[in-house]
């Protein structure tokens, strides 16, 4: 199974030799991608979600779609372990121009009607990590464009942090509240700044939403909202950067190639 997969993996980054840039919407607070299964017309509504292992697809879409199913599985979200089903090697061409990218996987099947209903659009699926995977990506939250393969640096004054890849997730190192946590899911699908779990020391309450001063690297971003949790969301995780914090930038570029993120543009 991890031979096959990595090879389409390695093939859809191959087919993306240029830069590309396909527009994007923010709902809700979440980046909401048009994209079409190939053979098919019909536009999709995925959300953009580094915090995702995998792609995923509704059971609605597969269904239209009439996907071929394997084996199901149980996966792990922030509700608890769920069930999910494998679709054969699916194929997603990103964006409606003619310099759409193609992009392959064998997505998870599961059900999106109650975060269709959350967002208020229609939900077809999740761009997972395993799209970043091998990519450089630069989202540009000024001008509502995600750039594949940009063609430009990280800007000199970019403030520039070490990116981990491991067990399906992307993390990043921060600072809260002066708890230093190192090991941060960066989660575009999380329409939040901060999740997080304090210290058992902290007099932080969970269930709670308060402001704290954030530090990336040695940049202190002052009172950003932060929702507490007694227990970790993940084991062994320390908590969600969602895009909320990250729209504050102008852009953030996710290089899956030399495992670097930078934050580009002044936070507000």
């Amino acid at each position: 199974m991890r031979g096959p997969f990595s090879l389409l993996i390695f093939l859809s980054i191959c087919a993306v030799a240029a830069p590309v840039e396909i527009p994007f919407r923010l709902q809700r607070g979440l980046i909401l991608l048009e994209a079409t299964i190939e053979g098919s017309e019909k536009p999709l509504n995925l959300i953009l979600d580094s915090g995702a292992g995998a792609t995923v697809l509704s059971k609605k879409a597969a269904a239209e779609h009439s996907l071929i199913l394997t084996a199901g599985e149980r996966i792990r979200t922030v509700h608890g372990v769920e069930n999910a089903s494998r679709a054969a090697t699916t194929y997603f061409r990103l964006g409606i121009s003619p310099v759409a990218v193609r992009f392959s996987t064998q997505p998870l099947i599961v059900d999106l009607s109650q975060e269709s209903r959350s967002l208020g659009t229609r939900l077809d699926g999740l761009l997972g990590s395993d799209f970043f995977a091998g990519r450089v990506v630069l989202i540009d939250f000024k001008r509502s464009r995600f750039c594949i393969s940009p063609d430009v640096k990280p800007a000199a004054d970019a403030i520039q942090l070490p990116l981990t890849q491991s067990g399906g997730g992307l993390f990043v190192s921060l600072t809260a509240a002066g708890s230093r946590l190192s090991r941060i899911r960066l989660d575009t699908g999380c329409c939040r700044a901060l999740c997080w779990t304090p210290p058992a020391s902290s007099a932080f309450r969970s269930g709670k939403t308060t402001k704290v001063d954030v530090e990336l690297g040695s940049h202190i971003i002052p009172a950003i909202p932060t929702d507490v949790y007694r227990r970790p969301l993940f084991p062994n995780e320390d908590g969600l950067l969602g895009t909320a914090l990250l729209a504050r930038f102008d852009s953030v570029r996710i290089d899956c190639i030399r495992n670097r993120i930078a934050f580009e543009g002044d936070a507000d």
